[in-house]
């Protein structure tokens, strides 16, 4: 605290604090009231039989036989006159007994002023964050999402800044240590996870604890980053129902980001839409040539699924944690491949799937009986650094046209276009399959809800 004083965040605090001080039993306000009175009707009985003079000094009451004295100066009085309230609150020319009765009546009557003045600014503050709350419940979409986006860039500037000061500490650790153990290679030869954080690199630990904390870790990341990727994509607040687009993207660094934009619509709510979505997202596995697929419940709403597939003397691998997350204005799932698995060592030797996305599920504004189903998945391309660029793009475009990801419906492939790269083939036909698949058990879902509303009727 200041010279000055209390700021103005320690007396909001303060405020807010005080309320658990202050007695609210109506019983307990009651019984202080009447402790009140009862002093003050006894003040006022001892005043009347109080003789109209009184000594002044020190001297013997005959009738209460107890000493009386003049009551000695304030230490905190500093002026040299008497003020207005000494004047007022000065002690009576009475007995002991009556004088220490008088100081508690005083003492009681300001602790009762005390306690109006804090109830009556309790009471301001709380209207006051009872209209801040008000108004943020009126708040426009797009103004509680900046303030999301707020909260998680702070949130990023923290993590950054946490990860730099690791990275420095591990950096002058391992120096010390090469220091150290020179003279013993075979022990810095040793494969050891100097940070507990490898799950922001997207790699699972062997050990179960640390492998299921990673895996809800990534996925909860990845879906506070749902807000942001629908803003950056121009999905958010859209009012289009029907979406289908794909389009690669060169970034900043010089590396292709992949992004695939869907959004149809179900005629069943959307607790009947939501689950059949994650029914098979959490059950899919696909069916293809020498392809190996695994799926782990970690829980009811999180899975881990691996899958690897070779392909003309490569082994490829797309190994992606699933969570669900459904709310009553909306379901949520996401998910995250994984890029290291101490389960997997094999996956360095092969190419990895660098996937990541969401699937929202939300009612129709016009008709909640509709659910509205949105798609954004995001693939980092692996490129080599002298990479051909343009002729990356004119090959990825090819592989959009061969799977119409630019169409809603397309069942097949489009066999009159060709695709010269066997990985970016095997990936998009993979992710054809799952899109075949999620359509088929929408659909069921659709025709068995559809069938229990018949059969109620009749």
């Amino acid at each position: 605290m200041s010279a000055d004083g209390p700021s103005d965040a320690e007396t909001e605090v303060f405020l807010r604090d005080l309320q658990f001080l202050i007695a609210t039993d109506e019983q307990v306000q009651d019984d202080f009231s009447h402790l009140c009175e009862l002093l003050e009707d006894s003040g006022a009985s001892e005043v009347e039989s109080t003789p109209s003079e009184a000594p002044t000094d020190a001297g013997m009451d005959l009738s209460g036989l107890a000493l009386v004295q003049q009551a000695p100066p304030s230490p905190y009085t500093t002026s040299s006159e008497p003020s207005a309230a000494s004047k007022d609150t000065s002690l009576p020319r009475v007995g002991a007994r009556n004088r220490f009765q008088y100081r508690q009546r005083q003492e009681l009557k300001a602790l009762r002023e005390q306690v109006q003045v804090l109830k009556s600014q309790l009471a301001a503050e709380a209207s006051t964050r009872k209209t801040a709350v008000s108004r943020k419940r009126e708040a426009s979409p797009w103004e509680m999402a900046a303030r999301d986006e707020l909260l998680e860039r702070n949130r990023a500037v923290a993590e950054n800044k946490h990860l730099k000061d690791a990275v420095e500490e591990q950096s002058t650790f391992v120096e010390q240590m090469k220091k150290m153990l020179m003279k013993k290679p075979r022990l810095m030869a040793a494969s050891i996870d100097p940070t507990s954080e490898a799950w922001q690199e997207y790699k699972l630990a062997a050990t179960t604890s640390l492998r299921v904390a990673s895996i809800h870790a990534i996925a909860d990341r990845q879906f506070r980053r749902l807000q942001n990727a629908f803003i950056q994509a121009g999905l958010f607040q859209s009012p289009a129902l029907r979406i289908a687009d794909a389009a690669p993207r060169v970034q900043g660094d010089g590396t292709i980001l992949m992004e695939f934009k869907r959004r149809f619509t179900l005629p069943v709510p959307l607790h009947v839409g939501g689950p059949a979505a994650w029914r098979v997202m959490q059950s899919y596995a696909p069916v293809c040539t020498d392809a190996h697929y695994t799926t782990e419940d970690i829980d009811s709403r999180t899975v881990y699924q691996t899958f690897s597939q070779h392909v003309r003397g490569l082994d490829l691998h797309s190994n992606a944690i699933r969570k669900y997350y459904p709310a009553d204005t909306r379901h949520v799932i996401v998910w995250r491949n994984v890029l290291e698995d101490a389960l997997l060592p094999h996956m360095s030797r092969g190419s990895v799937n660098n996937e990541w996305g969401w699937m929202v599920g939300e009612p129709v504004a016009e008709n909640k009986s509709i659910t509205s189903l949105t798609f954004l998945i995001q693939v980092l391309l692996d490129t080599p650094k002298d990479y051909n660029q343009e002729a990356t793009l004119a090959e990825i475009n090819h592989a959009i046209a061969r799977f119409g990801f630019l169409q809603l419906g397309q069942e097949g492939e489009d066999t009159s276009v060709e695709v010269n790269s066997p990985v970016t083939a095997a990936f998009m036909g993979n992710g054809k399959r799952f899109e075949l698949a999620l359509k088929t058990g929408l659909t069921n879902a659709i025709e068995e809800y559809h069938r229990a509303l018949s059969t109620a009727k009749e």
